[in-house]
């Protein structure tokens, strides 16, 4: 029985036990679903609002965000100069978050939408708490006179975006007849968690490369930030207004500069293998937001930008947010190349002429293939998580390489 002082110790260990946990049990659960959906094998329980339509939204609103909030929560204050946060400050986020998980799981099995509903409500409330902390850290800079921390920044404004699609998620659950959902999953995809996931690689993949390559520049001028925005805005007009143009301007910008810096960032000299699947999930950013150019001149791609970019770019980078990714990905050595493998085999061109069922069930295909896959790195990530949360974690053994002995919540 883990003690509720360990869960509570630091800031991201009960919320990245809850996102690895949400993560986990949402591919099982979407496997199944798809299953059933295109095979019918097993019908899984079902409300009013079905299967298809909840998946984006519980990965979005409820699995990535305590994986954001674990690692924010211990990273902000440092980034800004100041002492660590208080448990008392950061555990209402983390309780929230579990809170939410246990509703979610409870109403997807016995297929009760009230209970979802609920589980919606209560991630709201923590990141509504976990919002609130990030921008008194912001505030207090401010007040001090200290020079702006641009990726904080960046952050908080992705998360004023999020905000507001987790509201119009809880408003879909409240009515579906409402249609705003499509507008949660746009503005949760694009303005929320795209842009985390973008600051955090900006700040950190210069640091970490910086460390274990030599005579590696460490490149991350914030005009890249600033584009980025401005592209996102862009996109984010597209979706409200259904502008064409605007999606095609935002597309091929950030498909540009996150080309890119893909090009600074590769290293030129021996890199350990941690750095270099970093480096090649992040080139999915360019891909799929090329992808999103491409969609939005007419060819009929479905949701490949948008699975190219969720399945490529953010989950397989999501090992930054979490030990028990990172020791996984390091128990399995062979795991990286055959998920990049498996997501180059569902994101290829098809055959043309192609309709969007054609692309959205290739998308579905592959998340099926990664679900076997996913198994193996699961296999080793849980027996680390254990050690991880009993504050027995792999750490001090001699044969860990010097990279991760050193490395942990840098910069």
């Amino acid at each position: 029985m883990v003690k509720s002082a360990i869960l509570f110790a630091a800031p991201h260990r009960l919320l990245f036990l809850t996102g690895i946990v949400q993560l986990a049990a949402t591919m099982l659960w979407w496997t199944v679903a798809l299953a059933g959906i295109h095979f019918d094998t097993v019908a899984l329980p079902n409300g009013e609002i079905p299967a298809s339509l909840l998946h984006a939204p519980i990965l979005i609103y409820l699995v990535l965000p305590p994986l954001f909030f674990g690692f924010l929560l211990t990273v902000f204050p440092r980034w800004m100069g100041y002492p660590d946060l208080e448990r008392r400050a950061y555990a209402p986020v983390a309780v929230g978050y579990a809170l939410s998980a246990v509703l979610c799981w409870a109403g997807l099995l016995a297929g009760r939408d009230i209970l979802l509903t609920g589980a919606f409500a209560a991630a709201f409330l923590a990141s509504l708490w976990g919002v609130f902390l990030l921008a008194s850290i912001a505030v207090r800079e401010v007040r001090d006179s200290k020079s702006p921390t641009w990726h904080g920044w960046s952050i908080l404004a992705a998360f004023a975006f999020g905000i507001a699609g987790h509201f119009a998620v809880i408003s879909f659950m409240v009515d579906p007849a409402n249609g705003t959902l499509p507008f949660a999953n746009r503005i949760g995809l694009w303005a929320f968690i795209l842009p985390v996931f973008f600051t955090v690689c900006h700040r950190m993949v210069p640091f970490f490369a910086g460390n274990v390559v030599e005579r590696y520049i460490r490149w991350r001028p914030f005009w890249l930030l600033a584009a980025f925005w401005l592209g996102t805005v862009f996109l984010v007009v597209a979706e409200v207004t259904g502008q064409l143009i605007l999606l095609s301007l935002g597309s091929v910008l950030i498909a540009a500069i996150t080309a890119l810096m893909v090009w600074k960032w590769w290293p030129r000299a021996k890199a350990p293998a941690l750095l270099w699947v970093l480096i090649i999930d992040f080139a999915w950013a360019p891909l799929g937001y090329a992808l999103a150019f491409l969609g939005s001149t007419g060819f009929e791609l479905g949701r490949a930008p948008e699975h190219a970019l969720t399945i490529g770019f953010a989950a397989a980078s999501s090992w930054r947010w979490s030990p028990v990714l990172r020791m996984a990905i390091r128990a399995g050595r062979y795991t990286s190349p055959w998920s990049h493998g498996l997501l180059l085999l569902a994101c290829r061109p098809p055959r043309w002429p192609v309709s969007p069922p054609a692309c959205i069930m290739k998308a579905q295909r592959c998340c099926l293939l990664l679900q076997s896959f996913s198994s193996h790195v699961l296999r080793h990530g849980c027996c680390t998580m254990v050690r991880y949360i009993c504050k027995r974690e792999l750490m001090a053994k001699q044969d860990r390489p010097q990279i991760l002995r050193r490395y942990t919540y840098p910069d």
